[in-house]
């Protein structure tokens, strides 16, 4: 659900109060019952499916939205999944599958969250996707 108030022009910035859920309806943001979220439209603050909707609704209105991965954290990039000889992975030993790390992306000027996404005796693969890319969300 997406209440917001405020402009809705470029630069304006609205409040929002909402909660994000996945199809399943597992809460994974939750912002209904706490001050409300400062967004600066155009800003790329919030993923696009809900940015298109507050150029349209008016302040205080209620909204459920249903969002597209690519309307919401995207679809999953095939090339941000890398896979590394585990000499190459500083403290491999101590990995496991379904850690969340920090790493020095090739493709990143900095350091980054990333999920590690396997471990075997002679690779590390790490995925650098949006931990919810994908999914379609509520």
């Amino acid at each position: 659900m997406l209440t917001p108030t405020g402009g809705k022009r470029y630069g304006a910035v609205v409040s929002i109060n909402y909660q994000g859920r996945l199809l399943d309806g597992t809460v994974f943001d939750d912002h209904m019952s706490d001050e409300p979220l400062p967004v600066m439209l155009g800003a790329k603050m919030v993923p696009l499916g809900i940015e298109q909707a507050l150029h349209v609704m008016q302040s205080g209105e209620e909204r459920t939205l249903r969002l597209l991965p690519e309307e919401a954290f995207g679809a999953i990039d095939g090339e941000g999944i890398i896979t590394l000889p585990r000499f190459a992975v500083p403290n491999a030993h101590e990995l496991e599958s379904g850690m969340m790390i920090r790493w020095q992306s090739p493709k990143a000027p900095k350091e980054v969250n990333c999920l590690v996404a396997e471990v075997n005796q002679a690779t590390v693969t790490l995925d650098f996707n949006h931990p919810l890319a994908g999914q379609e969300v509520e």
